[in-house]
């Protein structure tokens, strides 16, 4: 676990404390009509070591929470709250705001660790208390006689007994260390790794080569075609590259890739006694990890505005999940937009002889199957480099594909799914 740290300052300029922490979450004051000043606010640091997935902001409190990701793959939801001295809004409607809003995160992520801390003034704690269930961990004052600042948490076992801490900021409040106390279990997750290597591609290309493509090329039905195509190169795929379950942990350091980890586990299946197969998985092991060390870790500027709206959350629009009966209505609903009372389906759809469909060339084919850039796998399971670096190969029976299915006016369903995120 980590330690927290909570403390409150009353500085005249407006400036936030400095600690030394990689960076830094705001909420500016002024979220309230009754609150006027401007100086100030409530702010979580946080080490480069430790993952933001989500930052959210309250337009209507002084609140702000930041969803973790620890080193051991666990949640963890850190909640910085400011409940000034004089406002307007009645203790409970704060209450029942924070609430909501953990009642979110713990939909999503039943297991997550909550701790939230600040000045809280004079918030009915016992309501608080008896409402959210959680613990309180200061139990001391926080400023003159009175425990105005405090933390709450829905897991007192992942902390220590709270002790205070003389701020050296400008401020009459006492800060208070939460110290870590059990130690979360390890998570460990399942990952399918293929072994993708150069010497395994070229086994693979080989294969291909001698492939009979004949049930392809002779096929009349597209469907079929596109079927037997597709099952012809998985079949050669999961004979060289088939994909192997491995157990990786945060822990892992960086060059321990499941490839690695993966090699690793079929070293130790191999006898002392084959001393050349040994020494060759060795010296095959020992280039995939100075590979991996020698990577660097550099972030392109994609990347990095990609880091930078999710830290701001400039971009940020709200997640909706639909299932299935969502989507019909979603379908339908754009289905009789599209939907004209006056239209009438033809009957005869047959295409005059005299109409020649067009025809592909193979060097378009080869062009477009050279040029294809890296994205995700479909449905289909097959990786975008099989079309990219076996074009040569693959150019034919693709111009084939692609010419059967212009003159038969019919389109694979294979080609019309897509995995949609």
């Amino acid at each position: 676990m980590m330690e927290v740290v909570v403390g409150s300052s009353r500085s005249e300029s407006g400036e936030l404390p400095v600690f030394k922490i990689d960076h830094m979450v705001r909420r500016d004051r002024g979220w309230a009509d009754s609150d006027k000043r401007k100086k100030g606010g409530v702010a979580v640091y946080m080490r480069d070591s430790l993952k933001v997935l989500d930052v959210y902001r309250s337009n209507l409190y002084g609140f702000i929470a930041l969803t973790v990701l620890l080193p051991s793959d666990h949640i963890m939801l850190i909640c910085g709250l400011y409940n000034p001295p004089k406002y307007s809004y009645r203790d409970l409607d704060l209450i029942n705001y924070i609430i909501s809003f953990v009642d979110l995160v713990l939909n999503k992520n039943p297991e997550a660790a909550i701790v939230c801390g600040g000045d809280v003034n004079r918030l009915d704690m016992q309501e608080f208390k008896a409402l959210f269930g959680w613990d309180f961990m200061v139990d001391f004052p926080t400023r003159g006689n009175a425990c105005l600042d405090n933390g709450m948490t829905n897991r007192a076992d992942l902390f220590g007994q709270a002790y205070p801490i003389h701020m050296l900021i400008k401020s009459d409040h006492q800060g208070f260390v939460l110290p870590a106390g059990l130690k979360l279990k390890l998570v460990r997750r399942k990952v399918l790794v293929r072994d993708c290597r150069e010497h395994r591609k070229q086994s693979f290309h080989m294969a291909l080569t001698t492939q009979d493509w004949g049930d392809v090329l002779n096929a009349v039905d597209i469907k079929k075609a596109v079927e037997v195509l597709e099952e012809k190169i998985r079949a050669v795929i999961i004979k060289f590259m088939p994909q192997k379950s491995v157990r990786m942990s945060s822990r892992d350091p960086v060059w321990l890739s499941p490839l690695v980890k993966c090699m690793l586990r079929n070293k130790s299946r191999i006898s002392l006694n084959n001393k050349k197969r040994l020494s060759l998985f060795n010296k095959r092991i020992s280039e995939l990890i100075t590979e991996n060390r020698r990577k660097p870790a550099l972030i392109g500027s994609g990347e990095w505005w990609k880091g930078v709206d999710a830290l701001s959350q400039r971009r940020r629009s709200s997640l909706i999940n639909l299932d299935k009966n969502s989507l019909v209505r979603l379908n339908d609903y754009f289905a009789k937009l599209c939907y004209h009372d006056t239209c009438v389906r033809p009957i005869n759809t047959d295409i005059p002889d005299s109409v020649k469909p067009p025809k592909i060339s193979e060097r378009c084919v080869w062009n477009t199957l050279f040029h294809v850039k890296k994205t995700a796998t479909g449905p289909d399971d097959l990786p975008y480099w099989i079309w990219k670096d076996c074009a040569e190969l693959l150019t034919p029976i693709i111009t084939h594909v692609s010419n059967l299915s212009l003159s038969t006016h019919t389109w694979p369903d294979s080609w019309k799914r897509a995995n949609v995120n």
